[in-house]
């Protein structure tokens, strides 16, 4: 087996974390990052965009003056002079320093769909101990129609089988993105967009948030956890029960143990399900009145824990979408398409018709039907 293909297990490499100072946003999915942190960023912005009322602070300054000595000369009045008295100066009042307001970045200009593609990796503290590569365990296409306010998340399981950008000239499971991109030596996230532009009929996409396990679990825990109706009994690989089946308040973990579970009939495919279903809940309760409290926690803790190459204009010009968005506009789906075994190794192909019929109804355009990948 090459370096290649013992990479391919995992699929996330940290180095290419050097965009990660740009900008505070978070996601599992847009949900989070629209009206989570972008919430918090323009609440700052507004409140305190200064940090002490609106006026920067000038550097403090920690040495000692040392006073200069000035001889005091006592004027001699002239005989028969009268002193001329001081003129009284009253000072100008001086205007209250304007609070400045956060830069609106018009997407419209760009056209009326925006695409941001959402990456959840399996990396977390003691994983990075040992690992430099990590997985894609999800990755979701967001799309947002500026005219109508509506967003569509798809799902794409991360074993279809693509063409991996930006050569094209090899198809593998989506989630080997990285690890391609390390052994090629390009940017991560150029692969994963290139590789996810292809299979959406060329697309633009010119967006991505990434967010680690531990980032996720720290999330849920700073809204309080969340009330969610769990549909399947999640299991640990050694037989243990994580979370019981029904009605439930879950907290960080579990919801993580939730998300991640695939150890059903469809395996990759019912998680994507549960996972959209989830960000669904988690969507409603941020919206809520009572979760408002609970951003700036969400703040403290995501600031250093996400990719993007969104900036605060276009992050503060998302928030008005994600908050005026009602949960009948959340709208979810699945790239469609079948179990396949090629050279023992067990993908998710893509079923070509129903490819073509999604990018016509999400993007209005009209692509050709690839041919099916057959098993071998």
């Amino acid at each position: 087996m090459n370096s290649v293909n013992m990479k391919r297990s995992r699929a996330y490499k940290t180095k290419h974390g050097k965009k990660r100072r740009k900008i505070i946003f978070i996601i599992l999915a847009v949900i989070l990052c629209i009206t989570a942190v972008a919430g918090v960023l323009v609440y700052k912005h507004f409140q305190n965009p200064w940090g002490n009322g609106g006026i920067p602070t000038p550097p403090a300054n920690t040495s000692t003056p040392t006073p200069e000595l000035t001889p005091e000369i006592t004027p001699t009045p002239s005989i028969g002079t009268t002193p001329e008295a001081t003129p009284v100066v009253t000072p100008t009042p001086l205007e209250p320093t304007p609070t400045p307001t956060p830069e609106i970045y018009d997407f419209s200009k760009d056209g009326q769909i925006i695409n941001i593609l959402l990456l959840g990796y399996d990396k977390n503290e003691k994983r990075e101990d040992r690992y430099s590569v990590f997985r894609t365990d999800t990755i979701m296409l967001c799309t947002i129609y500026l005219e109508s306010q509506k967003i569509n998340l798809t799902s794409i399981p991360r074993d279809t089988y693509v063409y991996i950008g930006p050569e094209f000239t090899r198809k593998d499971k989506i989630n080997s993105c990285p690890a391609w991109a390390d052994a090629k030596g390009h940017d991560v996230y150029e692969v994963l967009t290139a590789t996810v532009s292809k299979l959406f009929g060329g697309i633009e996409i010119p967006y991505y948030v990434a967010i680690d396990m531990d980032c996720f679990v720290s999330i849920i825990d700073a809204m309080g956890g969340i009330d969610f109706d769990v549909d399947v009994n999640v299991w640990h690989e050694d037989g243990r029960l994580l979370v019981p089946k029904g009605f439930q308040h879950l907290n960080g973990k579990q919801a993580l143990d939730y998300v991640r579970f695939r150890r059903t009939a469809l395996g990759d495919v019912d998680r994507t399900y549960r996972q959209r279903r989830f960000l669904t809940a988690v969507f409603t309760e941020l919206k809520s009145t009572q979760k408002l409290s609970s951003l700036i926690n969400i703040y403290k803790i995501v600031r250093k824990n996400v990719d993007t190459n969104l900036n605060l204009a276009q992050i503060t010009s998302l928030v008005s979408i994600g908050l005026n968005t009602n949960i009948e506009d959340l709208n979810n789906r699945i790239v469609k398409g079948f179990f396949l075994n090629k050279n023992g190794i067990s993908y998710w192909g893509v079923d070509q018709a129903e490819r073509v019929k999604m990018i016509k109804e999400l993007f209005g355009i009209t692509v050709e039907q690839e041919p099916t990948d057959k098993a071998s």
